[in-house]
Formats: C-alpha cells, sequence, structure tokens
C-alpha cells in the first residue's frame, strides 16, 4: 500500500540509503534503463528520504531504516560487514540485489 506522508502531519521520514561506495552496477543519470531513480522515487512515496551512500558507516547506517546495494562489484570489508550486520540485527532492512555474474562481490 501506497501511503502519503504528507497526509499525517506527525509522521516522519524515514531514511532509505543507496550504496554507491562499491561500484555498484547501477547508473546515477537520469532515468536510464540501469538507473535508479525509479527506485529512489518508490521509496519516497512510501515515505521514505531516499540518499546514496557514498560510504558505509556506523554513524550514517544508525539514521537508517533501509540499505540497498544493487550489484556491487567491490566486495564488503570484514569492518563494513560488521557496521552491516549490526544495522540488520537493530532492525534495519538490507535489500542486495545481484546476479549471479556480480555474486563474488556478495558471497562473504
Amino acid at each position: 500500500m501506497v501511503t502519503d506522508p504528507a497526509s499525517n502531519p506527525n509522521s516522519k521520514l524515514e531514511l532509505a540509503y543507496i550504496d554507491t561506495s562499491h561500484l555498484e552496477a547501477a547508473s546515477h543519470r537520469d532515468w536510464t534503463f540501469d538507473g535508479i531513480n525509479g527506485l529512489a522515487l518508490n521509496l519516497m512515496r512510501n515515505g521514505y528520504l531516499t540518499l546514496t551512500l557514498p560510504e558505509i558507516s556506523e554513524a550514517r547506517l544508525e539514521q537508517a531504516a533501509i540499505l540497498v546495494s544493487i550489484a556491487p562489484a567491490r566486495p564488503y570489508t570484514i569492518d563494513e560487514r560488521a557496521i552491516i550486520e549490526k544495522f540488520v540485527r537493530a532492525g534495519g532492512l538490507l535489500i542486495c540485489t545481484t546476479g549471479a555474474e556480480e555474486a563474488s562481490a556478495t558471497n562473504p
């Protein structure tokens, strides 16, 4: 169900990050085939402030509700994986999309 956060003046926007720190297979150009704008727009329609994430850090993820990783080409470090695990254990949602050809970066 799509909700309009503007319809409830007491609602707060939750933060959704789209990771851009691991050479993801997505384009930042407007409305291209492999662009992220459609995803960002749908997250915003559902009450999320959607930002790109230039680096994985505990301080940033503590403020977020969702982290999206789109086919990362560079593996996450041990420290980054620990930060992401803490984020998920605290109730954060991790969405990781990848195909078989990019799976090596997400396997760990």
